[in-house]
């Protein structure tokens, strides 16, 4: 997914303030995956896309991560991101996962 694609996807959600980006290993994906997500309890949580084989997570974290930061400012917004490191939520199930970030709970399905 190219930036403009990114920025547009996040664009469709107005009523959502995403704050980070995850990479995590869900139930049945052979790959790892990316999603957005917001800071409410529970989080929402929009798939962005799987992985490729071989491609490099942190490089691909940073990418978006970027993009996220440059998304809040096109809008005016003072957004304090959080880093993928920094929210390791209590309620995380004990599953497959990578350390970059917690496993999914629900996904956007509503804009």
């Amino acid at each position: 997914m190219d930036k403009e694609h990114f920025l547009t996807r996040l664009g469709q959600w107005p009523k959502i303030h995403f704050s980070e980006v995850c990479i995590t290993v869900c139930g049945g994906s052979p790959s790892p995956e990316l999603y957005v997500r917001d800071r409410a309890d529970p989080p929402c949580w929009l798939f962005i896309r799987r992985l490729v084989a071989g491609e490099n997570s942190d490089s691909v974290l940073a990418r978006y991560s970027q993009w996220l930061v440059e998304f809040h400012r096109e809008r005016g917004n003072d957004f304090c991101l959080l880093s993928p490191h920094d929210d390791q939520s209590s309620n995380e199930p004990a599953e497959e996962q990578t350390a970059l970030s917690p496993t999914p709970l629900p996904l956007v399905t509503e804009r």
